[in-house]
């Protein structure tokens, strides 16, 4: 039985569209969900479709109105209106939009009393199809000329087609990256990465160099650096031992963990601190910073306690894990609404493992290949980028893969052991329950040992804070 509130009836915006007599018609649907998911059951073309996103700053709440397939530019958006929007919550919806199915924002929602800002896209629209929040039904503005007025009072560009991406980088302003969309280019021919971090690049200088003194001059240099990394030896799920000092100075840790791995650490640490990515949820930074984290510790703790497996020292261990999922950064720079949504999905899907939800993600254009083609093929772009290690990025690339064999096969299927105990955590893949036997038997695991990490993994306490 469909809620009165949810009735055309009752509905603000089609009551506005019958008050300023401007034509539409109802477009029912075989199916309720989103707005792509709609369309589809309905065979509508998907460059007619129009969607509403409800965004947030400290000054408040703003909702804009975009051709479905454009991706919204937040720096762009940002230098218009001279506030920090993000997206906000899409619970958050249903007490704004009363009359509307839960999770929709309705095109002119200045009718509920929100700021409305159009792209100017829009106005080369000949019809829009939008979602207004009724149940299996899309409504289309069969003369969208009749809204321009309204439109060029409240319009801006602050989008993107689906061939042009924007996202704002460490140092340099927003980079534009565009591309024919026929061309069948390989997808890392197409994107803009965001430039190499400060922190890697002034590792990059001490590890040129053999002097352990530049490395503790880094440290000494950077106190935040070095306040982090006593912060993860203290709150570690397996501790790394320092012993003998009241005082933890760079030189102490240097000489205590060993150039190899303060810069392993540092790496991962400081990487997964500054990326700019929404704080809650199990995409978001404080999950990603503590998996990276607790994952880098198991690795070094499992490789130590096994006595060595194939010759993989633990600090390389280390460094294979903690920016295995480096790739997620990335997606939220590219597509922060997209990323919005898959961050929402994952946390109401818990029983689905991550990569069957990035498989059914539904979005548009190149966030739609790039989030099917899979966090891990993201890591690997991003890695590639920052001039890591052949090891490093053939790892982030497979480590999904249970079938792999090549040159790091050992380091591969280790991998995909840890994030096979991982999933014990709380900021693990809960869902992925398939048991790495291909892996264990690659490895010469003792199974018995895995089992006591289990053990250990379930009674961990962390705290820490990205």
């Amino acid at each position: 039985m469909i809620e009165p509130t949810m009735t055309s009836e009752k509905n603000r915006v089609l009551q506005f569209l019958q008050e300023k007599h401007i034509a539409y018609q109802t477009l029912p649907t075989e199916i309720e969900g989103s707005l792509l998911q709609m369309a589809g059951s309905a065979n509508i073309d998907s460059t007619q479709l129009v969607r509403a996103v409800l965004l947030e700053s400290e000054q408040g709440q703003l909702v804009v109105v975009l051709p479905a397939q454009n991706v919204i530019d937040f720096e762009a958006l940002k230098n218009y209106t001279g506030k920090n929007y993000q997206p906000s919550k899409l619970s958050s919806a249903q007490a704004h939009f009363p009359d509307c199915k839960a999770l929709v924002v309705p095109p002119l929602s200045f009718l509920y009393d929100i700021d409305v800002l159009f792209d100017q896209a829009l106005l080369n629209m000949k019809t829009w199809v939008v979602d207004a929040g009724l149940v299996k039904t899309l409504i289309e503005i069969t003369e969208p000329d009749q809204l321009n007025i309204l439109v060029q009072n409240h319009c801006h560009l602050f989008s993107s087609p689906e061939g042009v991406l924007a996202f704002q980088s460490t140092d340099q302003p927003t980079a534009i990256k565009t591309y024919a969309p026929e061309k069948t280019a390989d997808i890392d021919n197409l994107y803009s990465l965001p430039v190499r971090p400060k922190i890697l690049q002034l590792l990059s200088e001490t590890e040129s160099n053999t002097e352990e003194k530049l490395l503790e001059t880094l440290l000494c240099d950077h106190p935040d650096y070095t306040l982090r990394l006593k912060d993860y030896l203290k709150n570690s799920v397996f501790r790394i031992e320092i012993t003998g000092s009241k005082e933890i100075t760079p030189d102490y840790l240097i000489a205590n963990l060993g150039p190899r791995m303060v810069t392993t650490l540092l790496r991962g640490l400081v990487v997964w601190h500054e990326s700019p990515l929404p704080a809650d949820g199990p995409l978001g930074k404080q999950s990603l910073y503590q998996h990276a984290c607790v994952a880098a510790q198991v690795a070094y703790k499992l490789v130590s306690f096994a006595g060595g497996i194939k010759s993989i020292e633990a600090v390389t261990a280390c460094a294979i894990t903690i920016n295995q999922n480096i790739g997620y950064p990335l997606l939220y720079w590219l597509f922060k609404p997209e990323y919005f949504l898959f961050n929402r999905m994952m946390q109401a899907n818990h029983k689905l493992a991550v990569l069957d939800i990035e498989k059914q993600f539904l979005a548009y254009g190149l966030a739609s290949e790039l989030i099917k083609q899979g966090h891990a093929y993201a890591s690997y772009l991003l890695m590639d980028k920052w001039q890591f290690s052949d090891l490093e990025k053939v790892v982030c690339h497979y480590h999904h893969a249970p079938d792999y064999h090549g040159e790091y096969e050992h380091e591969v299927h280790l991998v995909i052991v840890i994030n096979y105990l991982m999933r014990h955590a709380p900021f693990g893949d809960t869902a992925n329950v398939a048991y790495p036997e291909k892996s264990i038997k690659i490895l010469g695991l003792d199974q018995s040992i895995l089992a006591e990490f289990c053990v250990m993994m379930s009674e961990y306490d962390i705290a820490l804070s990205a």
